[in-house]
């Protein structure tokens, strides 16, 4: 329904154009992600190069798979960005850190760390990435940083837990585990 409604706007307005950047958005919700690539597409060429197109956009390439067009995308996002750029950098670090690209992935969250040096989130994600790299000690750091800015973030606890128990010490882990 939402679909057809939306299309019938876009045939039946004068101004159009943010009929036309719902619908990508409506394939979105549908999981219809090829279609909603195409308006992106399209969105781009009548309009022009917009971040919020390549932001998106990136997305949608992400549930794909195609985590070539889509790092493509949210690069070109990050460069014409408006400079505030840690919701960008976090998408573009959690494509790298699916595509086992931990390096790539731990760059854009310390830059995200610097922007935000108070939020909990930056840490976990980039001790994840460290860990799964092969570097626990950093891990470790960045769980344990997180943890003293954020004492209710379960998630670093969970991870912190795995780590000691990864490293045969579960007297540590079960007190992490048991916050979870």
């Amino acid at each position: 329904y939402a679909l057809a409604l939306v299309k019938s706007k876009i045939s039946k307005s004068e101004d159009s154009r943010k009929w036309k950047m719902l619908l990508p958005s409506i394939y979105e919700l549908d999981y219809d992600y090829v279609n909603a690539i195409k308006e992106y597409n399209r969105i781009e060429s009548e309009y022009g190069a917009a971040a919020a197109i390549y932001y998106y956009r990136s997305y949608c390439y992400k549930v794909l798979g195609d985590n070539e067009n889509a790092i493509k995308d949210i690069t070109k996002c990050l460069e014409s960005g408006d400079g505030y750029d840690y919701y960008p950098l976090s998408r573009r670090a959690h494509i790298f850190q699916d595509a086992g690209m931990y390096d790539m992935a731990i760059a854009d969250f310390t830059k995200m760390i610097e922007m935000e040096p108070m939020v909990a989130y930056g840490y976990y994600c980039r001790g994840w990435c460290y860990e799964f790299a092969g570097d626990d000690r950093k891990a470790m750091d960045d769980y344990n940083a997180g943890i003293d800015i954020d004492k209710n973030y379960v998630g670093l606890y969970m991870m912190r837990g795995r780590l000691h128990r990864k490293q045969g010490n579960m007297e540590l882990a079960k007190p992490d585990f048991e916050k979870v």
